[in-house]
């Protein structure tokens, strides 16, 4: 490329580019910051490395360094910039309290969504959800975590770092809640659990919301337990969780803009003796591979919520894995927990 192609290219993106460097000097505000990590601190504290100065070294690891937090202190120290030794850094890190990171991205979003439109110039949603909030929840495991503890270094196996579930408001492309925990093993659909009431409070009283999950909580007591926080569920089906139709109601069939075979039927997930079994529609659609897509919601209303709107919402889904995927930085897996401090990338999840 010559140098006047070249130059070029780079001037159609500079405004771009100046757009996110300027919305990101006002998300992280280094008194907010400061603020942010006096309310959840805890019982850790900060001397010469303020919190600030290490949140900025994780977004120029996410932005600069391919996700590298080496890379990130390294540049730092020959800098002059990085107040402590890169060791110390990366033990700040491992201690941050799970509040933190929660916190950075909840708070850390509003300030952001706060200077976006009021309303998307189209909105990505079918109709049927003008009313609604919705939501995409999903767990993530750090993975690939270095060896570098001893008694390590001749294990095979992979070691998780750290989990957290986050959650995604699938109108706007915004990670807005988060809830983690230390231990790799800990169990996904527990800490989903506790998004719920975040995604209430969220909506606000008296808001409908959606929440749109995987298969994993295609089961008796989570569809319940989306109900009973006040919210509506879409959830892809699985063959475990046995569905008994609804002999008084008969199946609908249709067909899709592509003429794939679109099957709706009402009835229970849960075996009839199971007193807790719950009640709802089944959309199914078959795809050329011979294979299926199925899913499950409490919205029973086929006119008011189209199946074919239902199962391009759980489609739409897809976008918190891509968050996932885009926001794991590498070189920060000395522990377990500087690997949980590695979630703070997904403030960066910025819409597409």
């Amino acid at each position: 490329m010559d140098d006047a192609v070249f130059s070029a290219a780079v001037m159609t993106k500079l405004p771009l580019a100046d757009s996110v460097w300027r919305l990101l000097h006002y998300t992280m505000d280094d008194g907010w910051l400061e603020d942010l990590w006096t309310r959840n601190r805890g019982r850790c504290y900060e001397n010469e490395l303020k919190f600030s100065t290490l949140a900025h070294l994780i977004t120029d690891a996410l932005l600069e360094h391919e996700g590298s937090g080496l890379q990130a202190f390294e540049r730092a120290e020959e800098a002059g910039t990085l107040p402590v030794s890169i060791t110390a850094s990366y033990d700040k890190l491992a201690n941050l309290p799970v509040p933190v990171s929660e916190t950075l991205l909840e708070e850390g979003t509003r300030r952001m969504d706060a200077v976006l439109p009021e309303a998307p110039a189209v909105d990505p949603l079918p109709d049927c959800w003008a009313d609604f909030e919705v939501f995409g929840g999903d767990g993530k495991a750090v993975k690939h975590v270095k060896r570098l503890l001893k008694p390590l270094r001749s294990l095979r196996a992979g070691i998780l770092g750290a989990r957290a579930s986050v959650g995604l408001n699938l109108r706007t492309g915004l990670a807005v809640a988060m809830v983690g925990h230390l231990d790799g093993e800990a169990g996904e659909a527990a800490l989903t659990e506790a998004l719920l009431a975040k995604f209430a409070a969220l909506a606000g009283p008296g808001k409908l919301w959606l929440v749109v999950l995987d298969r994993l909580y295609c089961n008796l007591s989570f569809p319940q337990d989306v109900v009973k926080a006040g919210g509506h569920f879409l959830i892809r089906y699985c063959t475990n969780t046995t569905f008994v139709p609804d002999a008084d109601r008969p199946a609908q069939e249709s067909r899709d803009a592509e003429g794939r075979l679109v099957v709706q039927e009402w009835g229970w997930l849960g075996k009839v003796a199971k007193a807790d079994r719950v009640y709802v529609r089944r959309i199914t659609r078959s795809l050329p591979d011979g294979k299926v897509i199925s899913v499950v919601t409490d919205l029973l209303d086929e006119v008011k919520y189209p199946a074919e709107a239902m199962l391009s919402t759980y489609q739409s889904r897809w976008g918190i894995e891509i968050s996932h995927s885009d926001c794991t930085p590498r070189g920060c897996s000395r522990t377990s927990a500087t690997d949980y401090a590695a979630f703070l990338g997904f403030l960066f999840a910025f819409p597409s």
